[in-house]
C-alpha cells in the first residue's frame, strides 16, 4: 500500500528549475539555480573521527559502511520525499505549518485506515514498520500532507453535483462481477468460449487473467456503481446488459480485453440524501483536497530537475522515477 503523496510522478517540462541534492566537487561547474543540500548534523565533517554506529563482535561499523546499501535499498524513494519537502517549503515562503495542522493530518490519515480508532492505530503501526516509517520520515510525511492541504485550500469547491454523486456511489445500486483481463483479442475469444461451455470462471481467471490485483481475489472486483466514473463506459454498458450468472462478450478496454461474469446485483440502500448530506460533503471535500494535493505535488516536481551527483543514488533515483505511479493509492 503506497503512502499518500510520499512520492509523485516526476514529469517533463520545458522550463525547469534545477535542484542539486549533493554538493558538487570544487572543479565541477554547477548549473543549478538553488543551493545544494547541506550535510546533516550526523554527517561527519572532513577529517573528523569515523563514528561507530554498530558493533558486530569486535568489528565496528560506521555510517559509511551502511550508506551504499541503504542508498540501493531506498535512496531514490527518500530522495523524492526530500525533494518534495524542499519544494513545499519554498512554496510556503514565510508561512509556517503549525503543530495543530500536523496533528490534524495524523488524525485524517489514521481515520482513513479504519473507522475503529484502535484498529486504525494497529494498522498504522504495521504500515510504519512495513514501509520503514520511523519518526523522521513519518513527521516529514505529515508535514508534506499539511503543507499541500494548506496550499490548495482556497481551490477546494464542494458542489451539490459532487455530493449527489458521492451519495450514489455509497448508497445507490451496485453490481459485483468477476473479470478476466488479457491483452490479446483472439485469446479473449477462446477464453470466452470455454467459459460459456461451462468451465469454472474462477479457474479461468487464475489461468489466464493478466490483472494481478483482481486475480488475487479470484477476479472479483469491488461493488461497481453505475455512477462510478473511474471505470470505463464500455465496462458499465457490458454490466448493464447482463443478468446474474451471465457472461459478457469480449469488452475492448484501453488497457486490454475483458470478459465479465455478473455475480450479483445489490439494490439501492434505504438511506436518504438528507440523512447523510453533511458527512458526504465532508468526504467530498477531503477527496477534492487529495486530488488537488496530488496535482500540486506533481506540478512542483515536474518543474524541478534533480541533479544527482552520487552514482549509486542516481541509479536508485532513476529506478524510482521509472516506477512512480501516475496517482497515489489510498492507504
Amino acid at each position: 500500500m503506497c503512502l499518500l503523496l510520499c512520492l509523485t510522478l516526476v514529469g517533463c517540462s520545458s522550463n525547469r528549475q534545477k535542484l542539486s541534492i549533493m554538493q558538487p566537487a570544487p572543479d565541477t561547474q554547477s548549473t543549478v539555480n538553488q543551493p545544494a543540500v547541506t550535510p546533516t548534523a550526523s554527517s561527519p565533517s572532513p577529517g573528523s573521527p569515523i563514528q561507530t554506529v554498530a558493533k558486530v563482535g569486535d568489528a565496528r561499523l560506521s555510517l559509511a559502511d551502511l550508506t551504499p546499501a541503504m542508498i540501493e535499498a531506498s535512496g531514490g524513494q527518500v530522495l523524492a520525499e526530500k525533494v518534495l519537502t524542499l519544494k513545499l517549503k519554498e512554496k510556503l515562503g514565510k508561512t509556517l505549518i503549525t503543530q495543530d495542522q500536523i496533528h490534524t493530518e495524523r488524525s485524517y490519515f489514521v481515520k482513513s485506515l479504519h473507522d475503529n480508532p484502535q484498529v486504525a492505530e494497529q494498522l498504522l503501526a504495521q504500515l510504519r514498520q512495513r514501509e520503514g516509517l520511523g519518526q523522521h520520515r513519518f513527521e516529514d510525511f505529515l508535514f508534506r500532507q499539511a503543507a499541500l492541504r494548506h496550499l490548495v485550500q482556497d481551490e477546494v469547491n464542494v458542489t451539490e453535483t459532487a455530493i449527489k454523486q458521492a451519495y450514489e456511489l455509497k448508497f445507490g445500486p451496485t453490481s459485483i462481477v468477476q473479470i478476466i483481463m488479457v491483452d490479446n483479442p483472439t485469446q479473449a475469444v477462446k477464453i470466452l468460449n470455454r467459459a460459456r461451455q461451462g468451465e469454472d470462471f474462477g479457474k479461468l481467471v487464475q489461468e489466464f487473467s493478466q490483472n494481478q490485483e483482481s486475480k488475487a481475489f479470484n477476479g472479483m472486483l469491488q461493488p461497481i456503481s453505475p455512477a462510478d466514473s473511474s471505470y470505463p463506459a464500455a465496462l458499465h454498458k457490458a454490466i448493464a446488459r447482463l443478468q446474474v450468472g451471465q457472461i459478457s462478450d469480449v469488452v475492448a478496454l484501453e488497457n486490454g480485453f475483458a470478459i465479465l461474469k455478473l455475480l450479483s446485483k445489490n439494490p439501492r440502500q434505504s438511506v436518504t440524501l438528507d440523512d447523510v448530506k453533511a458527512s458526504l460533503a465532508e468526504k467530498v471535500r477531503r477527496d477534492v483536497e487529495q486530488m488537488l494535493m496530488r496535482q500540486l505535488a506533481s506540478t512542483l516536481l515536474s518543474q524541478t530537475d534533480v541533479v544527482v551527483l552520487d552514482r549509486e543514488l542516481n541509479m536508485s533515483w532513476q529506478r524510482q522515477r521509472k516506477n512512480l505511479p501516475l496517482e497515489r493509492v489510498k492507504p
